[in-house]
Parts: C-alpha cells; sequence; structure tokens
C-alpha cells in the first residue's frame, strides 16, 4: 500500500474528526480536512518520504490549522494564498506526474458536486494546471472574484478525498442493458415499468449491481446530494428493487453479462438446428397422413409456418408453475436486465389469442402466430374483438351462433384483415382448424410411433437447453447472490428456448417459404 492509499484508508476520517474538534462545525470541518488531505496528497505526490508517517501526518494538519484558523471556528484563509498553491510545471517528472494520475481522477469524480461557473474554475486550476491570474484573464473575471470562487469550490474537495476509497467499477452504462418482465399482475401505477424507465433508478441499479454500496458512496459516484440520495434508496427498497442489508444496498434481480448469454446463444444454435430438423420431418409425416391439415384455402407450404411452431410448442419439457414475489401496489412481477450483445432479434415469433368471452362463449377461441419477418406482422391486428371471433367462427364452422352481434361490420373487418374471402355468394374462412382426435385417427401405426420419438428427443433438447441456461446464468449472478433462491427463481423463469431458435433454421434452409403474397392468415387456428 503507497503512503497515499494508507492516508485514504487510515486517516480521512481521523483528520475530519480533528477538524471537528477545532472548528466546531460540520461545514468548517468539511473544508479543513480538505484543506489537510490537499497538502498531505501535494506532498506526497512530490515525493515527500517521511520517517514517522504518523507524527508527519499530524504535523502537517497542524501546520494547516495554524495556518488557516486564528482561533476556534474562524476561517482565515487569504485570498492570495492560493497563489503560492499553483502546480510548478516543471517540479514533477513522468514517474511522479504517473503516480498524480490516481489524484487528479479523484478530483474529476467529485467535480459533479459543484456548479458549473466554479467547476470550471476548479477544473482549470486543479486539473489543467492554470493560475488564477490566467484564469481570470481568458473567463473575463476580476482577479478577486476568481480567487473567491476557487476557495468556495475548494469544500467539495472533501468528496473527493473520500472518493479515494476503494471503489468498485459499475459493471455497465444505462445505454448497454435492457430489461424484461413476466407477471401475472402489475402494480397499481405502472409498476415496475413505471420505475424501470427512470434514468436515475437505472444508474443506481447498475451501479450496485455485482458492487454493493453505501448511499454516501452512491451519492459520490452518481453526483447526487446525499440527503435526496437517501430519499429514492428509501423508495426503491420499499418498490422491492432493491435491499439494504447493513449499510449497503444490493439489487434484488439479475443482470446477464454478454458473455454468458453469448455461451447460452451458441447453446441455443446447437440445439435449435436439430430441433429443426425434427420439425421438419414431422410436418411431413403429418401432410402425408393427414390431408386433414391443410384447408382448401392455404397452401401445403402456407399451412407449415403454423404447423411448425404448433410442432415447437408441443415439445414442452417439465416445468414448474412461475412463481412472483407479492410487490407494492398490488403487483406480483419479475424483472430481469440483459446486457446488449450483437445477436440479432430481428427475427421471433409471438402467439396472440382473441375469445368470445364477453359474449358468453369463452370456449370459442382463436390464435395467431405472428411472424415478425419481412411484414408478416405489420399486415394483422394486434387481436380480434369478440365479434370479430364469434363471426371468423361461424364462417369457419359454418354454424350460427345465438348471440346478438353486428356481423355486417365483422365481415368487413375480417375481409380488410385477410382472414376471410368472398367467393361467388358465400364466404370462406382462411383458418386452420386443428382437431387432434381427427388427426391421431389418421396416422398409422409407424408415423405415430415415428411422431412421438421425434417429440420426445425435441422435448429433451429443449430440457437441455434450459438446465445449461440456468447453470450459466446463475454463475453469471455476483458471488454473494448464486445461492438467493429469488435471483435463481427469476433466472429459471427466463430460460425456456423460444420458438425462432428453430424456425429461423427452417427459414434459413428454405424448409419455410416466404413470397410476398403469401395469405395474411398465417398462422391463424382454432
Amino acid at each position: 500500500m503507497g503512503r497515499i492509499d494508507e492516508y485514504c484508508s487510515d486517516y480521512l476520517d481521523k483528520v475530519y474528526y480533528y477538524s471537528l474538534r477545532y472548528t466546531k462545525s460540520e461545514l468548517k470541518a468539511s473544508e479543513l480536512a480538505s484543506d489537510i488531505s490537499y497538502e498531505v496528497i501535494r506532498s506526497l505526490s512530490r515525493g515527500a518520504e517521511p520517517e514517522n508517517f504518523r507524527a508527519w501526518v499530524w504535523k502537517v494538519a497542524d501546520n494547516v490549522r495554524r495556518r488557516s484558523y486564528r482561533s476556534v471556528g474562524e476561517l482565515l484563509i487569504p485570498l492570495d494564498a492560493y497563489e503560492s498553491w499553483e502546480p510548478e510545471d516543471d517540479s514533477l517528472d513522468v514517474a511522479e506526474k504517473v503516480v498524480l494520475a490516481d489524484e487528479l481522477m479523484t478530483m474529476r469524480r467529485c467535480l459533479c458536486h459543484i456548479r458549473r461557473d466554479y467547476r470550471e474554475i476548479l477544473v482549470a486550476h486543479y486539473i489543467n494546471n492554470m493560475s488564477v491570474s490566467e484564469i481570470s484573464r481568458r473567463s473575463s473575471l476580476p482577479l478577486g472574484t476568481v480567487k473567491t470562487k476557487l476557495q468556495s469550490s475548494r469544500k467539495a474537495l472533501k468528496a473527493g478525498m473520500e472518493m479515494t476509497r476503494e471503489y468498485g467499477k459499475r459493471s455497465y452504462s444505462p445505454d448497454d442493458v435492457y430489461f424484461t418482465n413476466s407477471c401475472s399482475t402489475f402494480g397499481a401505477y405502472g409498476q415496475p415499468w413505471t420505475i424501470l424507465n427512470h434514468l436515475l433508478y437505472k444508474n443506481i441499479f447498475l451501479e450496485i449491481y455485482d458492487n454493493p454500496s453505501t448511499a454516501e458512496e452512491l451519492s459520490m459516484s452518481l453526483g447526487i446530494a446525499l440527503p435526496y440520495m437517501e430519499s429514492e434508496l428509501d423508495y426503491l427498497a420499499a418498490q422491492t428493487f432493491i435491499e439494504k442489508v447493513g449499510k449497503r444496498y444490493y439489487t434484488t434481480f439479475p443482470i446477464i453479462s454478454a458473455e454468458a448469454q453469448r455461451r447460452v446463444d451458441d447453446k441455443e444454435c446447437e440445439v435449435g438446428e436439430v430441433i429443426a430438423e425434427h420439425i421438419d420431418r414431422m410436418c411431413e409425416l403429418l401432410f402425408s397422413e393427414c390431408s386433414e391439415l391443410v384447408s382448401g384455402n392455404q397452401t401445403p407450404s402456407e399451412a407449415k409456418w403454423t404447423l411448425a411452431a404448433r410442432i415447437f410448442d408441443y415439445m414442452i419439457p417439465d416445468s414448474v408453475p412461475n412463481k412472483y414475489r407479492a410487490r407494492p401496489d398490488g403487483g406480483a412481477w419479475e424483472i430481469i436486465g440483459y446486457q446488449v450483445t450483437d445477436k440479432d432479434y430481428s427475427f421471433s415469433v409471438g402467439l396472440h389469442s382473441s375469445d368470445c368471452e364477453m359474449l358468453g362463449r369463452p370456449d370459442i377461441l382463436v390464435r395467431q402466430y405472428r411472424y415478425n419477418y419481412k411484414n408478416l406482422a405489420a399486415r394483422t391486428p394486434h387481436f380480434l374483438t369478440a365479434t370479430q371471433v364469434a363471426r371468423l367462427y361461424e364462417i369457419t364452422f359454418q354454424a350460427r351462433l345465438d348471440i346478438g352481434i353486428d356481423r355486417d361490420k365483422a365481415e368487413s373487418d375480417l375481409l380488410e384483415y385477410g382472414y376471410i374471402k368472398r367467393k361467388a355468394d358465400r364466404l370462406e374462412s382462411l383458418v386452420i382448424v386443428y382437431d387432434r382426435k381427427k388427426i391421431s385417427a389418421a396416422l398409422s401405426d409407424s408415423a405415430r410411433c415415428e411422431l412421438a420419438e421425434l417429440a420426445a428427443r425435441g422435448t429433451e433438447l429443449r430440457r437441455e437447453y434450459k438446465e445449461f441456461a440456468e447453470a450459466a446464468y446463475c454463475d453469471d449472478l455476483p458471488s454473494e447472490q448464486r445461492q438467493n433462491e429469488d435471483m435463481r427463481n427469476v433466472i429459471k423463469m427466463n430460460c425456456a428456448l423460444y420458438r425462432d431458435s428453430a424456425l429461423k433454421f427452417l427459414i434459413r434452409d428454405g424448409k419455410l417459404e416466404y413470397s410476398d403474397n403469401i395469405t395474411k392468415a398465417l398462422g391463424l387456428f382454432f
């Protein structure tokens, strides 16, 4: 440990209390402690090598106090004293300047606590080595004004000295991380997103992740006044985004590093490509043996988009229900952060559902896979109204529901969406209907056995991926959080293999075909 480190770790607090003893004022004690610390660090940086370090520190402290104070509590630093503190340009060789580098960085970190006009003068004088007279000339300020502002700004140096304590580095910057959430209920005030979208809160989360910090440390590192920072930390703790253990604050959710994600992405590609091969073979078997899978209004290549996604969803490994922690204001949700990587997320496959529950028929449900590929997702609505679902059901199954709806309006909408078409004097549905009983009855024994075997392999591959991802993400947690059940639970909820992991290979290999005139009803099924 160097002498400067020794001073910062062993003497800063003692010097402050020494100053408080003489000044009887927290503000003036901070100023005096800063003066003493400045003299100690400047002397050590310029090569001072005291034999008795402890005695030397207190000798410096006593000299600074006597020079600065005529009596207890009376500040007597003359304005022209700063002229004698100007850096001597030729007094430091290269090695000594390297020693000073860390201290200059400390001074830079404390500048966020100082008003802009004061900060500019402080930077010019202490960091850019400009004399008071030169600052006066360049800023067009009177010499006395520059000296006064320089004197006033020196009280912020105590914050800078405190920052010489060993802080961890922030793992991520706000622009490098994004969040996702899963929930059963949002908070009454939009939690968690109303908080996650707050820039200060996001900075706090990133500052303390993998680097638990005190309120004081956060105040200094983020440049926020301590009373305000303490208030914000109390709020975030009450909202369960962070927790306080002793004097330090921790995040209550994981932030997954880019490195961990890349390992998991490699595994995703490995298993996704094999699953895609299984899906393609299963589609081939089903189309060859079950003509009911294809209506007359979708081609086999169009219907395959839906069937491939359905098969993937069928390959579900055993899982436990998601557990959401109870949150304030009636919420039940979890969040997880991810460091931004170069992974291509342009392709994804969602599943939207619409029903007739509002019309008293919750059993009538239509679903649609929405493919974020080319312009497919943009061509169709996110959801259908209950009336539209009811009329689509009637047209698809040639049935008349005993409910009162505006059929003409619903038909007009469905025609515009491309979910039905008019043929002569009748309407035809473009929806695929899956009847598992009919499909099973149509299968030969050999096809049924092969399908079961392929589905089992796909399910096992999805389980293999999930276990790999869980292990990789849990290992990525901060060491003190790796056994935290809540953190591990959040990770388990976010390790599923998604549809795009397999379907992207089917698209790549031409097994899922796209054309500009492909049906708008792609992925739509009862």
